[in-house]
């Protein structure tokens, strides 16, 4: 190979570069990513410690403006954490719940401004994170609840 044939080999390669930046860098980060599992964990611990302050303040920015998800996030960590089946109860089901339940508590009738989400039959009992085992709650009565079932917690609560 000549060096003529060199040069336009190389002007032919930058020029493909060019063009396809986004391209080429999406296959070499996953390339990396896949090629050594571990240095990419190596690599994201030093990139956390680095940049902790910064990674802090951007994550609770996030949970200030959305405290709904972190809520269901919350709500659907239990449930793994418990095994309970079910696909969870998104923002849009949850306020059909509320607007049924016209502001009023499932266990005592009462109207309150904010209810909490309950789960009728406890997740700890085996019971569903779904719109079929979800009602609203006021805090009293889901903090006295705590992992009886209805039943059971009316009978103690009388």
């Amino acid at each position: 190979m000549t060096e003529e044939q060199r040069a336009k080999n190389r002007a032919y390669q930058a020029a493909y570069r060019a063009r396809n930046r986004e391209k080429i860098s999406e296959k070499r980060k996953d390339e990396w990513r896949t090629r050594d599992p571990a240095v990419v964990s190596r690599a994201m611990a030093k990139y956390y410690r680095n940049h902790k302050d910064r990674i802090k303040a951007v994550t609770k920015a996030w949970q200030q403006r959305n405290p709904d998800k972190l809520r269901e996030y919350a709500h659907l960590r239990r449930a793994r954490m418990f095994g309970a089946p079910g696909d969870g109860v998104s923002d849009k089901q949850w306020n059909a719940i509320l607007l049924e339940a016209n502001g009023c508590c499932a266990y005592c009738r009462k109207q309150v401004e904010k209810l909490t989400l309950d789960h009728a039959i406890p997740l700890s009992r085996g019971g569903a994170h779904d719109v079929s085992n979800v009602v609203p709650a006021c805090k009293p009565c889901n903090t006295s609840k705590h992992a009886k079932t209805p039943a059971e917690w009316a009978a103690v609560s009388k």
